[in-house]
């Protein structure tokens, strides 16, 4: 009987063995599978770019080189994801990571392509945790600010004023858009203004709340608005994005917002 249980004991032992070894060849194998097609889908994603843009990409620095690429391409690489068969599987791969807006799988990617240029491990893993982060940051500011929106556009009537402060670049005003609360007041001019509003309307199924308001205060002379070419000044109408806008809480104490 004791001889017995010390061969059951053994047999258990080898079992235990071969089932380890069996698990850790399979993880090998599905690691190995994850990686030829991560590689293939970067062979085809970088398809969706000319030659020279990647001369270019290739040249410039990691941390700018893969948001300058992007410009203007947001068809093709939604394409990518959305229609080409690897594409659609490393969708899959970003979705499971709980990464799932096309623009930062298409980060990942673009960064994964600049180290493979520069014979750069990928590391995979740390680029997905850090756009994770980045991902779920600019949903919620998202969020935040339709919420803060609808609140302002219930809040302000026709004729009441609103007071600004936006960025300003070369004359070109712009919106402060997430996951940033506001911009980075090194790089851009930033300039007050005053308008009263002549008009609201909600657009994109209630995405986003803007008012049409007639400048009354501008703390320059003129500047190129977001919504046309030439250029706006006291007693001229332009549109705002309550989404996209910081405002002058100096004047308005009705209200305050964190975010």
């Amino acid at each position: 009987m004791e001889n017995l249980l010390i061969i059951q004991k053994k047999t258990s032992k080898i079992l235990k063995l071969f089932l380890g070894i069996g698990l850790l060849l399979f993880l090998f194998v599905r690691c190995s599978k994850n990686n030829d097609e991560f590689e293939n889908g970067l062979i085809k994603f970088e398809k969706y770019f000319s030659k020279k843009e990647l001369d270019t990409f290739k040249n410039n620095q990691e941390e700018t080189a893969y948001i300058t690429i992007k410009e203007g391409k947001n068809k093709s690489y939604e394409s990518f994801f959305r229609n080409d068969s690897i594409g659609k599987k490393i969708s899959y791969f970003f979705q499971k990571n709980r990464i799932e807006d096309f623009s930062f799988m298409t980060d990942i990617m673009l960064i994964c392509l600049h180290r493979k240029y520069h014979e750069k491990p990928y590391k995979l893993d740390e680029l997905i945790e850090e756009k994770k982060w980045e991902y779920n940051d600019f949903y919620y500011c998202e969020k935040k600010r339709k919420e803060k929106a609808q609140y302002l556009f219930n809040l302000f009537k026709l004729k009441d004023t609103l007071h600004l402060i936006q960025p300003i670049k070369e004359g070109h005003i712009f919106d402060i858009n997430c996951p940033n609360t506001f911009i980075n007041k090194n790089d851009e001019e930033l300039i007050n203004l005053s308008g009263i509003i002549v008009d609201k309307e909600v657009i994109l199924d209630s995405l986003y709340f803007t008012c049409r308001i007639k400048l009354i205060n501008l703390s320059i002379k003129k500047f190129y608005p977001m919504d046309r070419n030439e250029t706006i000044t006291v007693g001229d109408t332009m549109t705002v994005n309550l989404n996209n806008v910081f405002f002058d809480y100096s004047k308005h104490r009705n209200f305050m917002f964190s975010y």
